[in-house]
């Protein structure tokens, strides 16, 4: 989502973006500049626990989800007899199992926990001296462009918050000199220090966490700066706190955190056989694919990554009446034949009968299988992949008459609307009907264990609303992951999420889709010897 910002940014869709500065990489980004940082909420880490349990009450082997490798390594630290488990998914859902005892503690960014009103949940405020955050946590900055207008310049300077700019300005110093030489977590918080006049001292603490708390890097420095609060003083005190965190990082790193990755992120011997995370569609296809990731050497880990919320019956209704108006109809998921007809039973029909002397185009052999076990006749499938551009080119085009045809396109809601809008372009009118939508699963214990070694070798992406549960239950894919969509539509719906794209499967069907994902993680089969 950060890359959809920005280029809505540069591309002059919007004036302003709010990000939360932890999130941004430090590379700057051409053309635009942090108009304002606001005023920093409390960047400590909070502890969540059952009964009023602190760090220091916690019992021998309480079981504490964590899912940030930096909070693992410093938790450890100061009680080395906690069992810390994986855990993902949002707040709320941590919490929850907090409450019911699945677990007995979380460890969460009290700025997030003050956002969402969930201070009431918090057991321990733990000092920065026991747990250092990831830099800039609490922080949120107003990005605009380089020429953004004068009014927008002047109405973020009377909300730009010196002290944190500053402060912001020391830890993303430190974290662009360390990350640059290792990968290993690191924690830092900068605070401003008053003296008995103007002056004051802006002091940096930091950590890399090794492989266990003996190996862990810790640091902390200060540098003299002048009044804050003094314009005159402001480059001064940025270059200052640049050095100071360009100063810290480097005596890390002289310590030794460079050569930290080879132990803490070293990765066990390959599996034989690739993991290859893959979302469950449907009862009839899963094995089919299943079965073709292990023939093509590969591990599926099938996996719930979306919910269907089916439309209102009044509205299941309105698309039935609907269709018997059309004069052509696109089916774009099997999930949408199955409502349908579902729904046409009730109502004493079918799908069949409503559709009688209706051209119905499938969008893909799968909602084609579907169309056919509903006894509806297709008489337009793609022999290609279910891509838009393969459905458009065997769509006809409008007949060059006064009547204007209409096409109506039942599915997701969450559908592209490029189909519609390339029927419009053939002279149809054309209309997506909304009969259902995917959202993102609940996490349960599915999804950690597909994780918990670590994020398996492939990913396949079929959706965007699977790549937004993909981001949303998970994270970002790290980008040694293989990440393979099926279609350039789920593809450019994949890098718009912010996900990175290696390939794109060339077909839908089950062996081209595994092929695609495993393409360079199993030996390639050997060639045949010529018969002499």
């Amino acid at each position: 989502m950060t890359n959809v910002l920005r280029q809505a940014l540069l591309d002059g869709r919007c004036d302003v973006a709010v990000h939360m500065l932890k999130d941004l990489p430090t590379e700057p980004v051409p053309g635009l500049t942090f108009g304002a940082y606001i005023k920093r909420l409390d960047p400590r880490e909070a502890l969540c626990a059952r009964n009023g349990w602190t760090l220091a009450t916690l019992p021998e082997g309480a079981k504490v989800a964590i899912s940030s490798p930096l909070r693992r390594a410093q938790l450890l630290e100061v009680r080395p007899d906690l069992t810390i488990v994986g855990i993902r998914g949002p707040i709320e859902s941590r919490l929850q199992r907090v409450e019911d005892g699945e677990i007995d503690a979380t460890v969460l960014a009290w700025a997030v926990l003050q956002r969402e009103g969930k201070l009431n949940t918090v057991t321990e405020v733990i000092d920065p001296a026991v747990m250092l955050p990831t830099p800039c946590q609490g922080v949120l900055v107003v990005e605009v462009r380089e020429d953004a207008p004068k009014a927008i310049q002047k109405a973020l300077r009377r909300i730009d918050h010196a002290c944190t700019r500053l402060v912001s300005t020391a830890e993303r110093a430190l974290q662009d000199d360390v990350s640059a030489a290792t990968k290993a977590p690191l924690g830092a918080v900068a605070r401003l220090i008053e003296g008995v006049d103007v002056r004051g001292r802006l002091e940096l603490s930091a950590v890399v966490a090794g492989p266990d708390q003996s190996h862990d890097l810790r640091r902390t420095r200060t540098v003299t700066i002048d009044d804050v609060d003094n314009d005159d003083d402001v480059e001064a005190n940025l270059a200052a706190a640049r050095r100071l965190g360009a100063k810290v990082a480097k005596e890390l790193l002289d310590a030794g955190a460079a050569a930290l990755p080879q132990h803490l992120l070293a990765k066990p011997p390959r599996n034989p056989r690739p993991r290859v995370l893959v979302q469950r569609i449907s009862p009839d296809f899963d094995p089919v694919l299943e079965a073709a990731i292990l023939r093509a050497g590969g591990e599926p880990v099938m996996v719930t990554l979306t919910r269907t919320i089916p439309a209102a019956d009044a509205v299941l209704d309105a698309v039935l009446d609907r269709l018997r108006t059309a004069d052509r109809v696109g089916m774009t998921s099997a999930e949408a034949v199955t409502l349908l007809e579902d729904r046409a039973h009730e109502r004493k029909t079918s799908l069949a009968e409503i559709l009688e002397g209706t051209p119905v185009a499938a969008f893909g052999a799968t909602t084609s299988a579907a169309l056919v076990a509903a006894s509806v006749t297709v008489d337009m499938l793609p022999s290609l992949d279910a891509s838009v551009g393969n459905l458009l080119s065997v769509w006809p085009a409008a007949p060059d008459t006064d009547h204007v045809p209409v096409a109506l396109l039942p599915g997701s809601a969450n559908a592209s609307p490029l189909l519609a809008a390339g029927l419009r372009d053939l002279g149809w009118h054309a209309e997506d009907l909304p009969v259902y939508e995917r959202v993102t699963a609940e996490p349960t214990a599915e999804h950690e264990k597909a994780i918990e070694s670590g994020w398996p070798e492939a990913v396949i992406v079929t959706s965007r609303s699977a790549a937004q549960a993909i981001e949303e239950l998970f994270g970002l894919p790290p980008k040694e992951v293989r990440v393979v969509c099926v279609g350039r539509i789920p593809a450019r719906d994949a890098m718009s999420l912010g996900l990175h794209v290696d390939a794109i499967s060339p077909s839908p069907k089950p062996s081209a889709i595994a092929a695609a994902a495993l393409e360079g993680l199993v030996p390639a089969a050997p060639e045949p010897r010529p018969v002499s």
